[in-house]
């Protein structure tokens, strides 16, 4: 059986088990988590441009805001801590 994994840009994951509502993953640190939906990943090999890949993680963004805006303070605090 041929895995097939996907990216998020940061992370990559792995499908173990397709449930009902969610999928069982496994990340590259082999931390299962439970996903309701790959919603912002994209499978490896994927040949879409990166436009369109952009494209779908902007409509993600304007789906969530508070999201985007809680990620955006985490990056500039992570960065400004020394």
């Amino acid at each position: 059986m041929q895995t097939d994994y996907y990216t998020n840009g940061i992370d990559i994951i792995s499908i173990i088990k397709k449930q009902r509502s969610s999928y069982l993953v496994k990340d590259a640190k082999e931390h299962t988590l439970i996903l309701s939906n790959l919603n912002g990943y994209r499978l490896l090999g994927d040949n879409r441009s990166i436009k369109d890949w952009y494209k779908d993680s902007k409509k993600y963004l304007k789906q969530h805001p508070l999201a985007a805006f809680l990620a955006g303070l985490g990056v500039f605090f992570g960065l400004t801590s020394f």
